[in-house]
């Protein structure tokens, strides 16, 4: 299992080099990131299920604006891993082009192409999923302090 290290120039940067890989390792990645989107997907199942919970409190008590802003963006990640899940599919099913006996460098080259891009895709749809349930978790414990709060004030 050896890769190659191939030099790419880009207009105006330091040049970059990019670490091509077997189909063995694109397929063990293809896995992996499909495993974490999964786990992504059943976080945002989770999410959507405490925000059924605790809608009215999101509605009300100041935090409508910054909530309703969290939930369209963590509904616009959910989508976005979501396809991601379907790209990541429909790729690993392509490393297959990279093993056969046939000699596609055009179909090689796009297909190790599309794996760099999906690498980048998921990065970001896994950081951008970060930010916005550390975000939105935040704002939960806010309103659930202030919930604290006032069952104490009424308990007095």
């Amino acid at each position: 299992m050896k890769t190659k290290n191939i030099r790419k120039m880009e207009a105006g940067k330091e040049p970059k080099y990019t670490e091509w890989k077997d189909a063995e390792q694109m397929h063990s990645e293809c896995v992996n990131w499909l495993l974490q989107l999964e786990f992504i997907k059943n976080e945002h199942r989770f999410i959507m299920d405490l925000i059924d919970k605790f809608f009215s409190d999101l509605g009300e008590m100041n935090h409508y604006r910054e909530s309703s802003s969290e939930i369209n963006e963590l509904n616009e990640n959910r989508l976005e891993v979501e396809a991601l899940i379907e790209k990541m599919k429909k790729h690993n099913n392509e490393l297959v082009i990279l093993v056969d006996d046939e000699d596609q460098l055009e179909a090689e080259k796009a297909v190790r192409k599309d794996h760099q891009v999906l690498a980048e895709n998921v990065e970001m749809a896994m950081r951008n999923f970060g930010d916005h349930k550390r975000k939105f978790f935040s704002i939960l414990t806010n309103i659930m302090r202030e919930q604290k709060h006032l069952f104490l004030i009424r308990k007095q």
